[in-house]
């Protein structure tokens, strides 16, 4: 059987974040003739990769799917390149992809599942904040030279944050954003610096272009080398849906991403859409007393948002000259996210999905030691973690 993977970009009007996504798509290509998929399916091997977008760019879905059954291909496996399931994954692609099934009812079109929800991704969210980081203070700081977490590992200690025991409200639509409060369970000591708060160093040059795998708007910031993880907040960037189920996914990997690193704060902004929005977030983090805040873009590639957020950023870091700032780069970038592409290619192929076992720490134990327990005793015959495996 001749078969085609069909990725399928968001689209933008920005020409750069086509060309980075189909630049993409050919180091997936590339990784699927490298043998990578030999152990799941052969033929994939020998699978050609084909492109589209599902708005503001050509092809559309439908071209790109007549454009896979013009090269004789005999069934699609359709995976959409989009972080969060929204409207776009849930709705919008299944009812293309019904559409060109019955123009074309002789093509097999299989659906896989989007990107997001990948542990992997969780691994370059760290990653791209650790690398953010280490623009504005030392690595001994900030912890490039640790192990991450993975099985066995302990926890980060406990710090003021996403997710600490103490109740917490998270900032959105009608919660206060001007007046200093505690929140998030942090004590109210940890709000903002005291008076005998040294005077933070000069910012840097506005002429001097930032470092090239970060967006800093002060490059070169490390002070206050007294002040470590527990002075330092993430805000994690989203776009924003109108669909909750999406947003949330988005705080659940704050919480897992704030366990990993021990921050101040992992705080929670969206670029449109919904709210909080990005100067929310970073101004919150500000009053919980951060001394550092570095942006982690959820985004696969550059844009019209992205790059008018880092416009936005500017201006905070110039509303708070005190508090050095950066912005981490975009996922797609990473050689990791095409391996998380692979995965979901592999898993639609075969018609094996796990549903919530991606993030899942027995599962993660069971593939380090070979033993899958759950603190009792059972076997796998007694529960399924397979989508739609139960009895």
């Amino acid at each position: 059987m001749r078969e085609t993977v069909l990725l399928i970009g968001h689209g933008s009007r920005d020409e750069e974040g086509n060309q980075a996504f189909l630049a993409f798509a050919r180091r997936v290509q590339a990784r699927l003739q490298s043998g990578v998929a030999m152990d799941a399916m052969q033929r994939l091997n020998r699978a050609n990769v084909e492109t589209c977008f599902l708005e503001l760019a050509d092809p559309d879905v439908p071209s790109g799917v007549r454009n896979c059954a013009a090269a004789g291909s005999e069934r699609v496996i359709a995976v959409p390149v989009i972080l969060l399931a929204a409207s776009h994954v849930k709705l919008e692609i299944p009812e293309l992809l019904d559409h060109a099934r019955r123009h074309h009812p002789g093509l097999s079109i299989v659906y896989g599942r989007n990107v997001g929800m990948h542990e992997r991704v969780l691994d370059l969210l760290e990653d791209r904040f650790r690398t953010a980081l280490n623009s504005l203070i030392p690595p001994a700081i900030s912890g490039t030279n640790r192990p991450t977490a993975g099985p066995g590992m302990p926890t980060a200690a406990p710090a003021p944050g996403l997710g600490t025991p103490t109740a917490r409200r998270t900032a959105g639509p009608g919660m206060p954003t001007a007046a200093p409060t505690a929140g998030l369970g942090t004590p109210t000591a940890a709000l903002a610096p005291g008076p005998g708060t040294p005077p933070a160093a000069p910012t840097a040059d506005p002429g001097i272009p930032p470092a090239a795998s970060t967006t800093c708007a002060t490059p070169g910031h490390a002070h206050d080398l007294a002040h470590g993880m527990d002075a330092t907040a993430i805000v994690l960037l989203g776009r924003g849906s109108s669909d909750p189920d999406a947003n949330g996914d988005l705080y659940k990997l704050a919480r897992m991403l704030w366990e990993r690193t021990g921050v101040l704060t992992v705080e929670v902004c969206f670029s449109g859409i919904t709210a909080p929005r990005l100067p929310e977030g970073v101004r919150r983090a500000i009053r919980l007393g951060a001394r550092r805040v570095v942006v982690v873009p959820y985004f696969l590639f550059t844009g019209v948002l992205l790059k008018r957020m880092e416009r936005l950023l500017t201006e905070l870091q110039a509303e708070h000259p005190d508090v050095p700032m950066c912005m981490g780069r975009p996922l797609g970038e990473d050689d990791g996210l095409v391996d998380v592409v692979i995965d979901r290619v592999v898993e639609a192929a075969t018609g094996v999905a796990p549903m919530n076992c991606d993030f899942c720490v027995y599962r993660r134990a069971a593939h380090h030691d070979h033993v899958h327990t759950h603190g009792h005793d059972h076997d796998h015959a007694q529960h399924a973690h397979a989508g739609g495996g139960g009895a």
